[in-house]
């Protein structure tokens, strides 16, 4: 295997595997000024939009996957004292 055969290999691995993650307020003039600046944002992204989740969704989340984990399955999700009155952001 060549140096330039090695180095090819690398880039294709790279293309096909990068993945860029970019997080921002979708209020005011900056995004604006970024969509009209930079129309690939739009034209080549997938958009998600995440709003905040109440208290209640946090807990279920978290005791179904405690509760689905074997490694955490001793534990009991209504007696733990993290899931009693704790919510962590």
């Amino acid at each position: 295997m060549t140096l330039n055969f090695r180095f090819e290999k690398f880039k294709r691995f790279c293309k096909n595997n990068l993945n860029i993650l970019i997080a921002m307020s979708p209020v005011g003039a900056a995004i604006r000024y970024r969509l009209r600046a930079f129309p690939a944002l739009i034209n080549c992204a997938t958009i998600n939009w995440f709003m905040p989740w109440p208290e209640s969704a946090y807990r279920s989340a978290a005791k179904h996957l405690i509760e689905s984990n074997s490694i955490f399955y001793s534990v009991q999700a209504d007696s733990h004292p993290l899931t009693t009155n704790t919510v962590a952001y």
